[in-house]
């Protein structure tokens, strides 16, 4: 599919849209903080780390599904006035969001449930009993080099297209833009070309 060209929206610098990740990244790190915090209070050790998966996976979902189905956009992204449209200029609903999302809400379930299955498993060893089979987790390691070989095709797609869109955009059929009311006052950024 290819972007309406008749729209007036530039496509979002990469420089923008890199910062803009790692404002939303921090600022989700910053509230996981929190929570673990609070939780620690309640919980003791290990016991904790269920509701944490919880609350993460919330999070996720909350960040990345609802906001950028409500409002277009995640917080990182409003702060450096950047948008996600659909390809003809549309605002992003709430069902394309979850596609836009699902690669990642999905390697977070399935990374954290090998780490809890791993975890689980260190905690039945018996004392003097060699840990080190347990530790060498071949499904997490492979799971996890898996990945990290998706994010690198995921960040590396942006350099390969002109409007920038990175993998998950190309499954939602997404892209990236300057906010409207933004890009309406300036100057700046790559325009889409006709």
């Amino acid at each position: 599919m290819e972007v309406n060209r008749d729209t007036k929206h530039q496509v979002a610098p990469l420089w923008k849209r890199a910062f803009a990740y790692t404002l939303d990244i921090a600022i989700q790190h910053i509230l996981t903080l929190v929570i673990a915090v609070v939780l620690a209070l309640y919980f003791k050790g290990l016991d904790m780390m269920l509701p944490m998966f919880y609350f993460s996976l919330v999070l996720h979902f909350y960040y990345d599904v609802y906001l950028v189905g409500c409002y277009s956009a995640t917080p990182g992204k409003m702060i450096l006035r950047l948008s996600i449209s659909t390809q003809n200029g549309k605002q992003v609903e709430f069902f394309r969001a979850l596609i836009r999302a699902s690669p990642f809400l999905l390697t977070s379930v399935i990374s954290s449930w090998l780490e809890f299955r791993q975890l689980n498993q260190l905690l039945t060893i018996e004392p003097g009993e060699n840990a080190w089979p347990l530790l060498v987790n071949a499904p997490q390691t492979i799971f996890d080099t898996i990945c990290v070989f998706l994010l690198t095709a995921d960040i590396l797609c942006v350099f390969l297209n002109q409007d920038r869109r990175a993998l998950h955009d190309y499954l939602a059929g997404t892209i990236v833009i300057l906010d409207r009311e933004f890009s309406d006052s300036s100057q700046s950024g790559a325009k889409i070309a006709p």
